[in-house]
């Protein structure tokens, strides 16, 4: 129902000792669209707030039972290849992508693609975490 709908007062209501509440209706006027543009936010409030960044080497879905199985020493291949670059995310989304090296005995990541387009890879993010089985079931993902 909108503002500009006629309403039918309301009744009153019954409280629990049977006394009569009186109610009144609540109109609200309608709200115009603002003609003046809304100033773009101040991004730099937000340079100090910490996300998490992952690097994603690759992924596999398996049985649960498999993965129960895996143990020191075993090996889980995963769906990229050695030359294909890593995804760099942060909290969940893609940022881009990159080539793994290391940097003083630390691994660290080369960026040699940046994502523009936010909302293509929110999908794509979502997409991915949950990747489907055979059967088409969705499962949950290992990554590395």
């Amino acid at each position: 129902m909108d503002a500009t709908t006629p309403q039918t007062p309301p009744t009153g209501a019954t409280g629990e000792a049977g006394a009569e509440i009186p109610v009144r209706g609540v109109s609200f006027p309608v709200l115009q669209a603002d003609s003046t543009p809304a100033a773009p936010a101040a991004l730099n409030r937000f340079y100090d707030v910490k996300v998490t960044v992952t690097v994603e080497l690759g992924r596999i879905a398996i049985p649960i039972g498999d993965l129960l199985q895996l143990g020191p020493g075993s090996i889980v291949e995963l769906d990229r290849t050695v030359s294909e670059p890593a995804d760099v995310m942060a909290q969940g989304v893609r940022l881009g992508r990159g080539e793994i090296i290391v940097v003083d005995d630390r691994y660290a990541v080369r960026m040699l693609q940046i994502e523009t387009d936010h909302a293509a890879t929110a999908t794509d993010a979502s997409k991915q975490s949950s990747p489907p089985t055979d059967d088409g079931q969705t499962a949950p993902s290992t990554t590395a």
